[in-house]
């Protein structure tokens, strides 16, 4: 309603002015005057359909407004549950590789135990050897 006042009172004013000033285009300018009126403030039918479409449109761009918002907040949902899977990942990851080292660091004691065995029994046997030859 306001807007319709406003854009009459804007566009009817100017009008009226040079009307006044110059009576010869005072008949096109009642022309462009009617135009104005019967688009800002004419038929009631055509204020209803407008003010219909203003809703529908308002309505429109909430409901897309709060799918936007559904959205944004599913994605930021989905990254944080990501984030977490990447994480529980990693971690897991970590106990895997701390346990691989575990076992590599064992296998390795076990091999240089292993080693230092048959050096022993090397030794021994040689040991055994010398003393049957004496």
């Amino acid at each position: 309603m306001r807007r319709k006042i406003i854009l009459s009172a804007a566009l009817g004013l100017p009008a009226v002015v040079v009307a006044l000033a110059a009576p010869a285009r005072a008949q096109d300018l009642n022309g462009l005057l009617e135009g104005a009126v019967r688009q800002f403030g004419g038929n009631s039918d055509d204020a209803r359909r407008r003010a219909e479409e203003d809703d529908r449109r308002r309505r429109d761009d909430i409901r897309r407004d709060r799918d936007v918002d559904r959205r944004d907040d599913r994605g930021r949902r989905d990254d944080g549950d990501r984030r977490r899977e990447a994480l529980d990942r990693d971690r897991g990851r970590g106990e895997d590789r701390a346990r691989y080292d575990r076992e590599r660091q064992l296998s390795d004691r076990q091999r240089q135990l292993d080693d230092e065995q048959r050096r022993l029994a090397d030794e021994r046997r040689r040991l055994d050897e010398d003393r049957r030859r004496r």
